[in-house]
């Protein structure tokens, strides 16, 4: 037995509906798709933003490709996140930083991406419906591609948004404030 949405009742194989088709099942695949994207990158934006910042310490330092790295690389990157956490806080050092933008660029992405493949290789493959891996790959690419090129711009401000709060923090932007503090007191532990 399967559940039949169009009935709303459990009815014996074979008997079950056809399942709703056109761009409102585009709609909600996208808007689906869009939305486990967005809330899965938002979950784990403090690890995005913990990498962004662990990256631009050299930057900040001034160190360069060849010369020995900063006290606070040095250091592993727990301690650099515990003294975020002690200094900043965890939402404000970590969670907030470009967690919007983070959620509208996958969400973006992925709904594009996914919404859009299973029509576009049915599209792609015609009548015949042979879908040959060399059509999947090229429609999942295309699909992909349209999708990363939609949501670029929200990725980029991510970025620049979570690199702006080390920025700030260290004295290189408007502001000042703990981050410059919490990469010393990581190099300290």
């Amino acid at each position: 037995r399967l559940w039949d949405r169009g009935v709303g009742r459990f009815v014996p194989v074979g008997m079950a509906t056809a399942q709703p088709s056109g761009s409102n099942v585009l709609l909600r695949n996208s808007i689906c798709a869009g939305a486990a994207a967005g809330t899965a990158t938002g979950l784990f934006n403090p690890l995005d933003t913990l990498r962004v910042r662990w990256q631009l310490i050299p930057v900040l330092s001034g160190s360069s490709a060849t010369s020995a790295p900063p006290p606070a690389a040095r250091t592993s990157l727990l301690r650099f996140a515990r003294a975020i956490v002690a200094s900043e806080g965890f939402y404000s050092g970590l969670w907030r930083p470009g967690a919007l933008a983070t959620m509208l660029s996958m969400g973006t992405s992925c709904g594009i991406r996914m919404g859009s493949y299973p029509y576009l290789r049915d599209w792609v493959a015609g009548s015949s419906k042979s879908k040959t891996p060399v059509l999947m790959f090229g429609t999942g690419l295309f699909a992909g591609g349209v999708g990363y090129w939609f949501s670029c711009p929200f990725f980029q401000a991510k970025t620049r948004l979570q690199a702006a709060t080390l920025l700030h923090t260290a004295g290189k932007g408007p502001g000042g404030g703990s981050s410059a503090a919490a990469a010393a007191a990581a190099a300290k532990v």
